[in-house]
């Protein structure tokens, strides 16, 4: 006989003869009704971030929630459980509260002086080599990108000017590809370049082919997208002061190689890239002296 035959009977044997309590029922999963609205708050700001690939860790938890009556108000809702309810059940209004969250503000042209220091000294500078490349991160609905076009078409013609834009958000990236624009959009591009780089149709005004080739889109996260061959111009406007410090470094240092050397970063306001080597040229742009 198997020597742990008499352990295996021993045990058999005394499970007829002892009574063991009933096993407590496990707790019911929590109500979300029942949560504390801060936590409601934080798991609907995780829920959005995860369906556009970011991580809730990365950003300031006050500009986040700066953003949260934006976002019920997007998606018509009073409270954090009914928004839980209607992003998990619509994914129409999930894409519209990480659009509200995720607050992609741009214009044609945005701030004046940028744009000056763009067209007076910046891209003179660049385009003497007849090419330029140029990369946006956090590119929204490619006004800004479009933009830039527009003047570097306006100074050398026949210049080859590429330039790829990223974005999270993918309603941001299909507008920048569709290149449609509703007449309030296009009032801040100046009227001759109106004239030249933008077209009616069917009551949208649409950039025009040449400029529209030249743009690329992708649809990823600025802090692991690959951001390609160092660029002549680098735009990345207020992106850093919705991160963390830790992750702002790790962006700057991104951008930072990305820029190639003799060339321009294009920042946010209130923005101050954080790795050596940048000179200030102008508002909002840095030179890349170093490498």
């Amino acid at each position: 006989m198997d020597r742990f035959a008499h352990v295996q009977f021993a045990a058999i044997d005394a499970t007829s003869v002892i009574t063991r309590a009933p096993k407590a029922p496990s707790p019911p999963p929590p109500v979300l009704n029942e949560i504390n609205p801060d936590i409601q708050q934080a798991m609907l700001f995780r829920s959005l971030l995860r369906t556009v690939g970011l991580s809730s860790a990365a950003y300031r938890t006050g500009t986040l929630v700066r953003r949260w009556a934006a976002c019920l108000r997007a998606i018509d809702c009073a409270d954090g459980l009914s928004a839980m309810r209607q992003i998990h059940k619509d994914p129409v209004k999930q894409q519209a509260a990480v659009d509200a969250l995720l607050l992609g503000v741009t214009e044609f042209f945005r701030d004046a002086p940028v744009f000056q220091a763009l067209a007076g000294q910046v891209l003179p500078k660049l385009l003497t080599a007849g090419c330029m490349r140029v990369l946006s991160v956090g590119c929204s609905n490619g006004a800004e990108v479009y933009s830039v076009l527009m003047l570097a078409d306006s100074l050398a013609p026949d210049a080859q000017v590429e330039a790829l834009g990223i974005d999270c958000r993918p309603n941001a990236i299909a507008a920048a590809r569709n290149a449609s624009f509703a007449a309030d959009r296009i009032s801040s591009i100046p009227p001759e370049f109106q004239r030249r780089y933008v077209t009616l149709s069917q009551q949208h005004y649409v950039i025009n082919e040449k400029l529209w080739l030249r743009a690329d889109w992708k649809i990823d996260d600025a802090l692991c997208a690959n951001l390609g061959p160092p660029a002549d111009l680098v735009l990345c406007r207020n992106l850093a002061i919705y991160l963390r410090t830790r992750e702002a470094h790790r962006l700057w240092q991104r951008l930072a190689a990305a820029v190639r050397l003799g060339g321009f970063l294009c920042v946010g306001k209130a923005e101050r890239p954080t790795c050596p080597g940048f000179r200030f040229v102008a508002p909002c742009l840095y030179e890349r002296v170093q490498s």
